[in-house]
């Protein structure tokens, strides 16, 4: 089975908010998903989670300061 990896989604997007005059307080991070619809590469959700409760934490000090 012949599999595209397309990837640089996080970084595109980062890209354009910073473009737009958006701040970015975490690094992009990237997750593969498996066919068009998904489900994410196994590991990535618990992955995801980690990120996600980081850039809680770091706009919490950011913004409470």
């Amino acid at each position: 089975m012949l599999t595209k990896v397309f990837g640089k989604a996080a970084r595109r997007i980062a890209y354009g908010l910073k473009n737009k005059g958006g701040t970015l307080i975490a690094p992009p991070e990237g997750f593969i998903v498996i066919g068009l619809q998904g489900p994410l590469e196994e590991g990535a959700l618990e992955r995801a989670t980690k990120w996600a409760k980081t850039i809680v934490s770091m706009a919490e000090k950011r913004f409470n300061e």
